[in-house]
């Protein structure tokens, strides 16, 4: 190759890989101030101290997770959960009991129990 052909070459590769380090578009949003689209809509909560999940096991699936300690504020929300093992996920969704409480959340599939569980969890409404 030539010299050129090798600097020109060269500064393709770094004018891509530079490409790739840019940060993404939701970077400049404020997550901190619970208000999202860069400061446009207010998030309220209903529930300020966070719930408890736990994933029930039958076999080796995950089939259904109990949530606790959900405010009586969110009584008759909309809630919806995400289970993922990495490899599958699933989601389950229901209305908050009146005066909140624990509910038990059934995935649409059960998901295979692995040493990576990651669970998300929330409330839309009341």
């Amino acid at each position: 190759m030539k010299p050129a052909g090798w600097v020109a070459a060269a500064l393709l590769t770094i004018a891509a890989l530079a490409a790739t380090l840019q940060p993404g578009l939701a970077a400049g949003l404020n997550v901190g101030s619970r208000r999202a689209a860069a400061g446009q809509a207010t998030i309220s909560r209903c529930d300020s101290d966070g719930v408890l999940t736990v994933p029930n096991v039958t076999g080796s699936n995950v089939v259904t997770v109990s949530v606790s300690g959900i405010s009586a504020a969110c009584a008759g929300g909309a809630a919806t959960l995400r289970l993922s093992n990495g490899a599958t996920s699933s989601t389950a969704t229901g209305t908050v009991p009146g005066g909140g409480g624990t509910m038990a959340m059934t995935l649409a599939t059960p998901v295979a129990l692995t040493a990576v569980v990651t669970i998300d969890f929330e409330i839309r409404g009341p």
